[in-house]
């Protein structure tokens, strides 16, 4: 939609895609709720793993070349 705004020569807010008003109840009950959501974020960031990669553990150093091997078995 901006595309479309930035391509033509006049700024027209009609062509934006319209937009409900939230009610004030509903923003008050959204922000009251954030106090029950953020030990549970919290928590979740406390207990979130360490991301393993297999290939570099900080014992072996990559050096970039490719080695292969294959089976007497196979034709090529």
């Amino acid at each position: 939609m901006s595309l479309h705004l930035g391509w033509s020569d006049q700024y027209d807010l009609k062509s934006l895609i319209p937009i409900k008003k939230v009610p004030l109840y509903m923003r008050v009950f959204l922000f009251m709720s954030i106090v029950y959501y953020l030990p549970k974020i919290l928590y979740g960031i406390a207990i979130r793993k360490v991301d393993h990669n297999p290939f570099h553990d900080g014992q072996r150093h990559l050096s970039g070349k490719k080695i292969i091997a294959t089976s007497n078995d196979i034709m090529f």
